[in-house]
């Protein structure tokens, strides 16, 4: 019996997943179009693109809420099983200077991950089928390996039989001498490595006479042939380079050698710096020849080198101290499906969260996209900002399975035996998973549950408020995580109000930035969620499909390595933005305090609720009802992860404490580990910390905040028909904030009472 099928947990909808796709967009307008690509291991499928309103079917709720969008690409399709390509490396496509050559050597560094059963590609110009060319690579034995073969004729395979030690950085090379068919071997760990029994130096006779002529790139990190790439090394790679000679054992063994040579020596074919271009796909080749090569699947770069001492902690600061990448069998950054089906976007798609729905036997799919409004287009008085990279943050994560989990669904099982990781897990190799993607099959779906809740989550989650939206008749735009990043607060201010959905934790500074500059100039938020503006993120240059996170601090699954807390994208540091002086108390007024996976609770009303100032909230609502203890998240709207008001951390001092979930959750509730100094403090921190609270002030410039402080806040949206306290509240909140009648500036001298002031 394997490992899963040893796993009981509740199990949720269809068993199987014959049908899984992934579009190349997210967010698009009128204009664009969307590429979706489909595996189906079924004879057919049926494509159908619906607008999402609602997507759970929870008796307690509406149920599934979806309308067919007309469409020319509705309609059936030929299945067809498309492989995964995951596993990174450097890939240089075919180039003469490895035509004809009479002698070669190959070297690099390497810091081997825990030993692989299956040979690992180092510096490979190696083709299977007819065994030609070259290769360096990391056998299955752990040792170092180099194969030759000239096509025809029986290849030459040479190993040290000395296993290289993981988690060390040693020095290996091949040396090859056609005209007197001798090849070398040299295996040297680091001079500080204490045992003498993992260097080797093999040499022995050639049978072949050449590498052959059979065209074909080169690889860094796997052995490959075109599309075909196999042998992924786990694991880091430093200074690979290749010569046109066959250098001798002293001169493999001098460091020094190897790195003068990269600048001066003519036979010198390639000397790639991963120090340099750190941010992009981009190798440099340093040698005379200039053959910069190019990245694929996303290895690890701004990554500790052979030479980092722990001085410096920035690779902008010493990228010398960075030249290194780390390669993973498991790296994604797209698996490189072909394309299904084609949407185009017309002026039939009102802005909206979308799907391409997948029906092939019983089993289903749907693909998510979101429409925003176009340039021209007429804007809504209120714009809902999607947390779209907290939901690509989540999706995939295997580490919220597994025994713990409350929940196991189909799309959990395909990911995890497919091999697919999130930012929440470790690759293979158990280093973190510093970048997630959208270009690949994901658990970013309209009715998912979250494995470790047992409960709606984000995506699905947010759905709960555009069906309400839609239910109440209040018109309104979507816009996406990526689209602020782009436009910054240009694109909101369009709009007298913003909502975020329903748990909006992962922000990049240009999405930061956008949303201060939003309220400094007199826009209204509504925060319908918790954790807001936590993690540190950041996207590619080159690709905003792929995000990064390198967590430190916090509440984690996994830390950095040493050294390796500054993102490779832009070099700034990761992390919380609380320590970057962005606290979420200062911009929402607060901030996340505690979280809990089980029932949650309701609001309690304290005195500032009476306050004038907040007199156009509470309409409707009576003085002693309890808020919100009723909702589709874990029963009620506070709860799951929840915020605070702390003056401490920002929180502006005329903010008014409308109400409170303080004293109303179970001991299973634990205070936010950044709070936390000791073990000793969780039991003494929990009577104060472990609450959520809705507060409300003016910015100052016309405009005005208004927090609910717990992700489960639109869970409860639905409940009684939608004629409940907090659908009540919630639009009291957004009419006043659409009217554009801006808040005046009110002055408050505040009694920070001690139980909320720590």
């Amino acid at each position: 019996m394997s490992d899963r099928e040893a796993i009981t947990v509740p199990w949720r909808g269809k068993a199987r997943k014959d049908v899984f796709g992934y579009a190349d967009k997210l967010g698009v307008t009128v204009g664009d179009h969307v590429e979706v690509k489909v595996s189906c291991e079924r004879p057919n499928f049926r494509a159908d693109i619906v607008r999402l309103r609602h997507g759970i079917d929870d008796p307690a709720g509406p149920g599934v809420r979806e309308t067919v969008h007309s469409s020319g690409a509705n309609g059936e399709y030929k299945g067809r099983v498309q492989r995964i390509r995951a596993g990174s490396y450097m890939k240089l496509d075919d180039c003469e200077e490895f035509a004809e050559l009479n002698a070669l050597t190959c070297s690099a560094w390497i810091r081997p991950s825990p030993a692989s059963q299956s040979d690992q590609g180092v510096i490979c110009r190696w083709n299977e089928i007819v065994e030609s060319g070259f290769a360096l690579l990391v056998g299955a034995n752990s040792d170092l390996e180099c194969w030759i073969g000239d096509s025809g004729r029986e290849p030459d395979r040479l190993r040290t039989g000395v296993p290289i030690p993981s988690d060390q950085w040693t020095f290996v090379a091949a040396s090859v001498d056609f005209e007197s068919r001798q090849a070398t071997l040299v295996q040297r760990p680091n001079r500080r490595w204490p045992h003498a029994d993992a260097w080797a130096t093999v040499s022995a006779p050639l049978g072949c006479g050449g590498v052959g002529d059979t065209a074909g790139s080169l690889f860094v990190a796997a052995i490959g042939e075109e599309d075909i790439v196999y042998g992924h090394f786990d694991g880091k790679i430093e200074s690979p380079a290749i010569w046109r000679r066959a250098l001798t054992v002293t001169e493999l063994e001098s460091e020094a050698h190897v790195r003068a040579s990269r600048h001066a020596d003519a036979d010198l074919i390639a000397a790639w710096d991963f120090s340099e271009s750190i941010s992009s796909r981009r190798v440099i080749d340093r040698s005379p020849t200039g053959l910069d090569a190019l990245l694929v699947n996303m290895p690890a770069r701004g990554v500790t080198g052979r030479r980092w001492t722990g001085e410096e902690h920035s690779w902008k600061q010493a990228p010398e101290h960075y030249a290194a990448i780390h390669f993973h069998s498991d790296d994604v950054e797209d698996v490189g499906w072909e394309t299904d089906l084609r949407v185009v976007i017309d002026e039939s798609y009102p802005s909206g969260l979308y799907a391409i729905r997948l029906i092939a036997g019983d089993s289903e799919d749907r693909v998510p996209f979101v429409v925003r409004p176009g340039p021209d287009a007429d804007r809504t008085r209120v714009v809902v900002l999607l947390p779209t990279l907290t939901w690509q943050a989540y999706a995939n994560a295997n580490h919220f399975g597994g025994p713990s989990a409350k929940v196991e669904q189909a799309e959990d099982r395909w990911i995890a035996d497919h091999g697919l990781r999130g930012l929440y897990d470790v690759h293979r190799d158990g280093s973190p998973v510093y970048y997630a993607s959208r270009l690949q099959p994901s658990t970013m779906r309209p009715n998912y549950y979250a494995q470790n809740i047992g409960a709606p989550a984000r995506m699905s989650a947010d759905l709960f408020l555009i069906d309400w939206l839609l239910e109440q008749n209040i018109d309104h735009d979507v816009i996406t995580d990526q689209d602020l990043h782009r436009e910054g607060s240009e694109l909101l201010s369009h709009y007298p109000v913003v909502i975020t959905g329903s748990h909006p934790e992962y922000w990049t500074r240009e999405m930061v930035d956008g949303l201060r500059g939003y309220l400094d100039t007199g826009g209204c938020l509504a925060y319908l969620g918790g954790e807001l503006c936590y993690w540190v993120t950041t996207l590619d240059p080159q690709n905003d499909a792929v995000m990064e996170v390198r967590r430190d601090s916090g509440s984690r699954t996994w830390t950095a390595l040493p050294g390796e807390h500054h993102h490779s994208a832009t070099g700034e540091r990761g992390g919380l933005w609380r320590y970057s002086g962005h606290t979420t108390q200062s911009i929402a007024g607060t901030g996340y305090t505690a979280w809990g996976s089980e029932q949650g609770s309701g609001y309690r009303r304290l005195p500032d609720s009476c306050n004038p100032r907040a007199s156009f909230i509470f309409e409707g609502v009576g003085d002693d009802e309890v808020i919100g203890n009723f909702g589709l998240v874990l029963g009620g709207a506070a709860g799951y992860e929840m915020d605070r008001l702390d003056y401490g951390l920002g929180t502006p001092p005329h903010a008014l404490l409308l109400a409170s979930s303080v004293g109303s959750h179970s001991e299973s509730f634990v205070p936010a580990i950044e709070d936390v100094m000791d073990a000793s403090e969780v039991e003494a921190l929990k009577p104060d910390h472990v609450r959520a609270d809705m507060v409300f002030f003016e910015t100052g410039t016309g405009g005005a905040v208004f927090s609910t402080g717990s992700i489960a806040w639109s869970g409860s949206l639905s409940h009684n028909n939608y004629d409940n306290n907090v659908a009540r509240i919630s639009r009291n909140v957004i009419q006043r904030f659409a009217s554009g009648v801006p808040f005046d500036v009110c002055a408050r001298s505040v009694e920070r009472l001690d139980q909320y002031n720590r």
